[in-house]
């Protein structure tokens, strides 16, 4: 009983100092519909998503705030408001959030998708241009691309061979030429192997 009390009380607590905070940036946030703890708006968003925020932007106005979870978010409906955000300020929005998995996976936001927008991201960008998608890069890995290809296409000609209708999903094989270069040019192999192909290319009809 003493620990049903204990639960009781710490999620009230919860729903208290929640609602607290979201009060304090509701002072100089834009406007945003009721929201509720721990939750925030999350029980708003119904699909279609489009039909449901433009609902919401005819309530409150081109530019209002959603809290999911424990991050706020600005949803902008407005062109000019848009162009603001995107052409005139478009250094202050450059950043993403931060978060515990981004700081671990990502070397404390030290990768070129992550880095926040600074000297660090600008060096970063000058490295990937030269070394990944410079013409002699591209050059470099031409013979692993052709090995991919010719992979690919020896397995859809064996398939075809077997003398009875087949069907392939080229969408898979595609997918699976893609994965298995980006595998190739940064780890020296393939992660997917012909047998494995085979199975996610297609069955008999």
């Amino acid at each position: 009983m003493v620990d049903f009390y204990s639960y009781l009380v710490l999620f009230f607590s919860i729903f208290l100092i929640t609602g607290l905070l979201f009060r304090c940036r509701e002072k100089t946030s834009p406007p945003s519909p009721f929201s509720l703890p721990v939750i925030g708006h999350l029980h708003l968003l119904k699909q279609p998503l489009c039909k449901t925020l433009g609902t919401l932007s005819l309530k409150h106005g081109p530019i209002f705030s959603l809290h999911l979870d424990c991050r706020t978010y600005r949803v902008v409906s407005s062109p000019s408001a848009v162009e603001d955000c995107f052409i005139k300020n478009d250094s202050v929005f450059a950043n993403r959030p931060r978060s515990m998995a981004s700081d671990h996976l990502s070397y404390n936001n030290s990768s070129f998708l992550l880095a926040p927008y600074g000297q660090l991201w600008r060096s970063l960008r000058r490295l990937t241009t030269i070394e990944v998608f410079s013409q002699k890069s591209l050059q470099k890995f031409y013979k692993t691309r052709e090995e991919e290809v010719c992979s690919i296409v020896h397995l859809i000609m064996k398939k075809l061979s077997y003398g009875q209708p087949q069907h392939i999903d080229l969408t898979s094989l595609f997918s699976l030429l893609v994965f298995n270069i980006i595998l190739r040019i940064n780890i020296g192999k393939t992660f997917i192997g012909e047998e494995i192909s085979s199975t996610v290319a297609g069955k008999n009809v």
